[in-house]
C-alpha cells in the first residue's frame, strides 16, 4: 500500500516480494516466535507516524498509531515505541548538514557504544536534538498531531489491564524479569553469549536480506543528497539509520532485531529502482561483487549443516536446495551494474525457491537426524498408558509440539526432586549432561534408563544426548551418592 501509493502499479507487488524473500523475514515468520507479530503492529505504528509528521494524517493516523503501539507493547514489550523513538531521533540527524568531524564523532561514539558503553553514548544526539527542537534551527515533526490527550489514555487501556494482571499473579517478579532483565540488562550487556561488533547488523544483512540489501547500500548515497527535498524520503532514512544507531549500541546483538526497519530498507530500494537512471547513480562493481558472496553464503547453509554433522546421506539433497540460490546469486551479481531491477528480481525469486526448498523438503529430512524430533518420536513410543512424562530443563523447544499434552517442565533440580516425590512414576526426559550435573546436585532418583538418543543440536552446532528414565521413587540417601539404578 505505501509504496503503490508512491510510485505506481507494480511497485507495490514487488516490495512484497522483496519482503517474503528476505531469509531472516522468512525464518522468523515460521519460528513461532512473536516477531512476525510485532513486526505486523510495530509496521502499522511507522506508517501512522509518518502521516502525524508531516501533516497528512488525521484521526485516523493517531488512532492507528496508539493502537498498534499498545498491541506491540503486548506482544514483544518496548519494541515498538523503541522503534517510534529511533526514528523521531534521526529525523533530527537526517535533518541537517553535518560537518567531517562531526561524522567522525558520531562514528566513534556508536563503536564505544557497541564496544560496551551502551545506549549511555545515545545521550548526546538526544540532547544536542532536543537543544534544536528548543531553539527551532530545524524543522521539526508535528507532535502536536499525535492527539496525546485521547491517544495516551487508550495506549493505557490497552496495556495497564493486562500489566496489573501480571503484575498481581507474580507479585511483581514479572517485571523485575521483563524489565530489569530483558530489556535493561539485554541493553548493556551481551545476554546468553549474544553478542556482536561494530557494523554487526550491516555485515549479517548481506547474507540475511540478499536480495536487496547490497544494492540498498549502493543506493544509500543518492538518497542522501536528495533527502532536503524530499520529505517521505527523509523519513524512511530516519527510520532505517535511526534504528540502526539505537541496536548498535545496545550489549545483546541478534540479526533479526533490526527486521522492524526492513520495510524503510524495501521503500527506498524500491523507490530508487522506480526512479532510477543506471548513467547518473550507477553501481559500483564492489557493490556487484558482495550481492554474489552474499548469495554464496546463503546457499552454503544447508551444505555447511550436512559437512558438519556428516550428514552424507543429505548431501545430495542439500546441493538441490542451494542450486536455484547458486544461480541466482551468479545471474544477480553480474547483472546488478547494468540492470540492477532485473538483478534484484532474479535474486528475489532464486531466494524464495531457496527457502521454500529449505524448509519444504530439506529441514524435514535434516529433523530425521535432529535430537528434538528423535527423542520425541522414542519418547511416544515407550511411554506406557497413563504415565506422566517430565522434561527437565527444557533444551529443544520443538519437544513441546511434539509430545502429547501435559507434558511437565522442571527447570531446576529442586523442581524436579519436588514432582517427582509427588508423582513417584514418571518417563523422564533429560540431556546426558545435565543428568551428570543432577547427580551430585540432588538426593538420589531410583531410576531407569530406558532410551538414548542421539542427534544433532542444529541451534547449539553440536552433537547431544538426551536419556529417557523412568523413574519409580525419590530416596534420602546422602547428597554424595549418585543415581541408584543409572548405569550400562
Amino acid at each position: 500500500w505505501r509504496s503503490r501509493r508512491r510510485w505506481g502499479v507494480g511497485s507495490g507487488v514487488f516490495s512484497g516480494l522483496l519482503l517474503a524473500a528476505s531469509p531472516v523475514f522468512y525464518i522468523q515468520a515460521r519460528a513461532c516466535t512473536a516477531d512476525g507479530l510485532n513486526f505486523l503492529f510495530t509496521l502499522t505504528a511507522m506508517l501512522a507516524l509518518e502521516n502525524l509528521c508531516f501533516g497528512n494524517g488525521g484521526w485516523r493516523s493517531a488512532a492507528a498509531l496508539w493502537t498498534a503501539l499498545g498491541l506491540g507493547v503486548l506482544t514483544k514489550g518496548p519494541v515498538a515505541p523503541v522503534f517510534l523513538a529511533a526514528t523521531i531521533l534521526g529525523l533530527w540527524a537526517v535533518g541537517r548538514s553535518w560537518r567531517r568531524w562531526e561524522i567522525a564523532a558520531g562514528a566513534i561514539l556508536l563503536c564505544l557504544g557497541a564496544l560496551g558503553l551502551g545506549p549511555i553514548v545515545l545521550l548526546i544526539p538526544t540532547i544536542a536534538a532536543a537543544t534544536t527542537l528548543l531553539k527551532g534551527k530545524q524543522p521539526v515533526p508535528r507532535l502536536r498531531n499525535f492527539a496525546w490527550f485521547w491517544g495516551i489514555p487508550l495506549f493505557s487501556a490497552l496495556t495497564l489491564p493486562w500489566a496489573v494482571a501480571a503484575w498481581q499473579a507474580t507479585e511483581g517478579a514479572f517485571f523485575r524479569v521483563a524489565i530489569g532483565h530483558h530489556v535493561l540488562d539485554r541493553s548493556v550487556q551481551a545476554l546468553e553469549g549474544h553478542g556482536g561488533f561494530p557494523g554487526f547488523y550491516l555485515a549479517t544483512g548481506v547474507v540475511l536480506a540478499f536480495p536487496w540489501f547490497v544494492p540498498l547500500l549502493g543506493s544509500l548515497g543518492t538518497s542522501w543528497r536528495t533527502r532536503s527535498t524530499d520529505p517521505d524520503l527523509r523519513f524512511l532514512l530516519a527510520w532505517l539509520l535511526g534504528s540502526f544507531a539505537v541496536l548498535e549500541v545496545l550489549g545483546t546483538k541478534l540479526v533479526h532485531y533490526w527486521m522492524p526497519a526492513y520495510p524503510a530498507a524495501i521503500l527506498l530500494i524500491v523507490g530508487w529502482l522506480w526512479t532510477l537512471n543506471p548513467k547518473e547513480a550507477p553501481v559500483r562493481q564492489n557493490s556487484a561483487v558482495l550481492q554474489f558472496l552474499g548469495g554464496m553464503v546463503l546457499a552454503a547453509v544447508p551444505l555447511i549443516v550436512v559437512l558438519l554433522f556428516d550428514l552424507e546421506g543429505l548431501r545430495p539433497l542439500a546441493a538441490t536446495t542451494a542450486l536455484p540460490l547458486v544461480i541466482g546469486a551468479t545471474y544477480s551479481g553480474w547483472s546488478l551494474r547494468q540492470y540492477p531491477l532485473r538483478s534484484i528480481i532474479v535474486a528475489s525469486s532464486a531466494s524464495v525457491l531457496f527457502l521454500v526448498l529449505l524448509f519444504a523438503v530439506f529441514m524435514p529430512h535434516l529433523a530425521d537426524h535432529l535430537i528434538g524430533p528423535k527423542t520425541a518420536a522414542r519418547a511416544t513410543a515407550i511411554r506406557q498408558s497413563g504415565e506422566e512424562m517430565v522434561i527437565y530443563k527444557l533444551r529443544d523447544e520443538e519437544l513441546l509440539f511434539l509430545l502429547p499434552d501435559g507434558v511437565r517442565i522442571c527447570r531446576s533440580p529442586e523442581e524436579l526432586t519436588s514432582h517427582l516425590r509427588e508423582s513417584r512414576s514418571s518417563l523422564l526426559v533429560i540431556r546426558e549432561r545435565d543428568l551428570a550435573a543432577l547427580e551430585t546436585d540432588q538426593p538420589a532418583i531410583e531410576a531407569e534408563i530406558v532410551a538414548r538418543v542421539e542427534g544433532v543440536d542444529l541451534g547449539r552446532g553440536r552433537r547431544a544426548v538426551s536419556l529417557l528414565l523412568r523413574t519409580s521413587s525419590i530416596t534420602t540417601l546422602d547428597e554424595k551418592q549418585v543415581l541408584s539404578g543409572v548405569g550400562g
